[in-house]
């Protein structure tokens, strides 16, 4: 059975947000460098925790309503599905295809951001697998690809 969004999240007010798994990290942080209220949900070790479905690693998310982030002049309330992956790029599309549809109705007010950190960066053929276009017409926009250095460890920092 899953767990609710509510359950799995930690909500915290920083100005760097970042999450590791098998040394592949993914950080979140203003472009301007002040602070900001953000909620950090593992999707895959809590909210799917004893659910046999693949899904992504994490969920970043950045409302708009908070006393600090108002202040900020966000544009609004977003949601980050990330998945940090290695080489396998089509299991990383059915990863947030999974997760995005089994969670959207637990933040109906937040534009979500799908994100792929790999070392292979974007593939145009994998752009035609049904899990990309499942997500594609589900989140109503392209899926957001990084690629970062090769090796096991590496980084990947997003400015908002």
């Amino acid at each position: 059975m899953m767990k609710s969004l509510s359950s799995c999240k930690i909500g915290q007010t920083a100005n760097r947000f970042k999450k590791t798994e098998q040394g592949k990290t993914f950080s979140l942080e203003l472009s301007n460098n002040g602070n900001f209220y953000c909620e950090i949900v593992d999707i895959d070790k809590c909210v799917f925790e004893k659910v046999k479905l693949k899904r992504c690693d994490w969920l970043f998310l950045v409302p708009k309503s908070s006393s600090v982030n108002t202040s900020l002049n966000l544009p609004g309330s977003k949601a980050y599905y990330i998945e940090l992956k290695g080489l396998a790029l089509y299991d990383a599309y059915e990863q947030l295809f999974n997760a995005i549809e089994n969670t959207k109705h637990e933040i109906p007010n937040f534009d979500i951001v799908a994100m792929v950190i790999s070392i292979k960066g974007r593939q145009p053929e994998i752009e035609n697998c049904t899990a990309y276009k499942r997500v594609k017409q589900m989140i109503r926009k392209e899926i957001i690809v990084c690629k970062v250095h090769k090796g096991n460890h590496f980084t990947h920092t997003e400015k908002i």
